[in-house]
């Protein structure tokens, strides 16, 4: 069996593909940058900040944790228009009830685990 690899396509195209990758570390680098900064700020006000902002952080990475994986990585599995529900595409219905799903797990959770007798994060610690 002999093969022959003909790479004129990808050096005819080169400039683009080259363009394409940096592209894609320049915004690899920005979002690294603008997650670190934005976790260390909530990080921050969890730790040293007033009650409401402390809930407030508390709620939305309880939320941005809980959105399942598959949802934001593997639109494909969703992305489509049939079965429709009350005149609405799969595609919007779908997110809708994982959303609603996920928010009663997670109240679930709390629910049932909310009189265990833990300590808090920081507080009672000495």
């Amino acid at each position: 069996m002999e093969y022959h690899l003909n790479f004129t396509l990808i050096w005819r195209h080169f400039g683009r593909l080259a363009w394409g990758l940096l592209l894609s570390i320049e915004l690899s680098v920005f979002a690294i940058v603008i997650g670190v900064l934005i976790g260390f700020a909530l990080a921050l006000v969890h730790v040293s900040g007033p009650r409401w902002a402390r809930r407030l952080v508390v709620f939305y990475v309880e939320t941005v944790r809980n959105v399942p994986l598959l949802l934001l990585v593997y639109p494909g599995l969703y992305a489509r228009t049939a079965p429709e529900l009350f005149g609405f595409p799969f595609f919007y219905w779908y997110q809708f009830a994982v959303v609603i799903a996920t928010a009663l797990l997670t109240g679930a959770v709390y629910w049932l685990t909310r009189n265990r007798g833990e300590e808090g994060p920081v507080e009672g610690r000495g």
